[in-house]
Formats: structure tokens, sequence, C-alpha cells
């Protein structure tokens, strides 16, 4: 271990060694596609997760990262490594400093009725949800968007990536742990129920400009439901007609001609800042 992994360092603070069983789930990173539990990369989305409530069982951080974070309360273990170590430990060159182990949420069946139930009570609310977007970055990314632009809501249909995978975490800039979501929701289903049992909500898709009406620069079709939840599908089949069917509405992003579509990430941020409440 170096000199300046071992210097002395402040409770709750450990110098440990990279062998330690405790770092099991931060071993080799890249190895690994699926970890039963959360894993957080970097200073800023850890400080994200803290504030939403979330506890770590274990984090692991350079000195400089540790003396910053201070206190991060009673954990399974705080430990200090210097960069070299980190980086042996996950496996590549690491240079964010400090890396966590969050327990998932648990999921909660049909959690959305409550959600959009208690969304409904407010004056205007917006929801989106994705439907079979299966590239985690690109999830990540669409939930860091919908953080950014006050989005109640995140839903996430069967087929999905996982939003709590280390990919889609590091994308979100750890807004996953903090942006409300719904995850592994048969779209279709739930869009049959919300027709009759909450009439306050409008659902729109969006679809080829064709048969769709067009968003464009600094105009919004009108008048804009008080709640109102937009489905965005992947960049191959776009949303499943199943879904499509159940929404009032097409909406579609007018692009130079011969373009091809927008990746859905973008497309996300185009979408809900446009209808986003005025």
């Amino acid at each position: 271990m170096s000199n300046d992994a071992t210097r002395e360092v402040a409770a709750p603070w450990r110098s440990v060694s990279i062998d330690d069983a405790r770092l099991a789930d931060l071993s080799r990173l890249r190895d690994r596609s699926t970890s039963p539990r959360i894993i957080i990369e970097g200073e800023l989305a850890l400080r994200r997760a803290l504030e939403a409530g979330h506890r770590p069982q274990v984090v692991v951080a350079t000195p400089a990262c540790a003396a910053r974070l201070g206190d991060v309360g009673a954990i399974e273990l705080a430990a200090v490594l210097d960069a070299a170590e980190l980086g042996a430990l996950v496996g590549h060159e690491f240079h964010r400093g400090c890396l966590a182990v969050v327990p998932r949420p648990i999921a909660v069946a049909e959690a959305w009725r409550d959600a959009l139930a208690a969304l409904a009570l407010r004056p205007h609310a917006r929801v989106v949800a994705l439907d079979r977007i299966a590239d985690a970055e690109n999830v990540g990314a669409v939930i860091r968007t919908a953080r950014a632009l006050a989005v109640d809501l995140v839903v996430l249909g069967r087929g999905c990536a996982d939003p709590y995978s280390r990919r889609a975490v590091r994308t979100s800039m750890g807004h996953a742990l903090a942006q409300p979501l719904v995850i592994d929701v048969d779209l279709a289903a739930m869009l049959a129920a919300a027709a009759t049992q909450l009439p306050a909500w409008s659902w729109w898709c969006t679809g080829s400009v064709g048969a769709a009406t067009a968003l464009r620069p600094f105009s919004r079709p009108e008048p804009l439901p008080a709640h109102l939840g937009v489905v965005l599908g992947n960049e191959g089949d776009g949303v499943a007609e199943a879904v499509a069917a159940r929404c009032s509405r097409r909406i579609a992003i007018a692009t130079a001609a011969g373009a091809e579509s927008l990746n859905v990430a973008a497309a996300a941020a185009i979408v809900l800042w446009s209808l986003a409440p005025a």
C-alpha cells in the first residue's frame, strides 16, 4: 500500500487492502454486465444519492475525495485507497475519486398507479415513459434530462435497460437515484387502466412526422394538458403499436429532409422541453 493510502485518515474512514472481502462488488467492474446492488461512480453522483436518502453499504475513496466527503454516516465500510489501488480494484484506470455500493430500491408491483394518482392532485404534472429503450446509456441520459426539466416521474416499460445499472447511473450523473422511477411496467396495460381509472391524464407518444403533429422551434401544440405523459420508443421500431394505440396524440420532431431519426436521448430533451408546463 502506498504512503498516500497508509497515512492516517479520520473516522469513519479506514485504510484497507483491495483484497478485503467487503470490496467484492467493486472488483473487476468491466467484467460485470449486471450487479445485485447499485454501483455509484464519482463524488457528484454519490452526493446526489446521499441527498436523496440512499445509504451506501460500502464507500471507497482516494484520500483527497474522502476528506471532501467527510462523514458518510454509519455504513459497513468507508475505505481509503490511493488512485493506483482503486484502479487495481476495479480493473482499469479510474479517475472519479470514489465508488459506492448501494442497495437496490424494493420494486413494488403496479407502483405506477399510486404515483400517477398522487401526481394528478397537483395543478400540473409531466411523466415520460420509455418503451423498449435497451441501451443503458440512453436510459441514463433520458433520466438526467427528465431531472433537469422537472419531469415528475419516469416510467420504464418492459424491455428497457436497468436504470440502476452502473452505466445508466453514471450517464445520469447520479440522477437515477434521485429521479422518481417506476420500472418493468407493461405500458399498454398501464395506459388501458389509466384511461378509466386515472382520467385526469392525457397520453401522447412520438411517431413519424407524416402521421404526427410536428414540434417546431418555439412553438407547441395548444392547449397543453395539465397532466401529460409522453411515451418515447426505441430508435429501431419507435413506440409499439399496442402502446401508441392507447395514446390520444402522436407528436414528432421536424428534422431536415433525408436526416435519420434523432437519438432517443436527444429526442427526449427536445420533446420534454417543448411540452414543459408554461
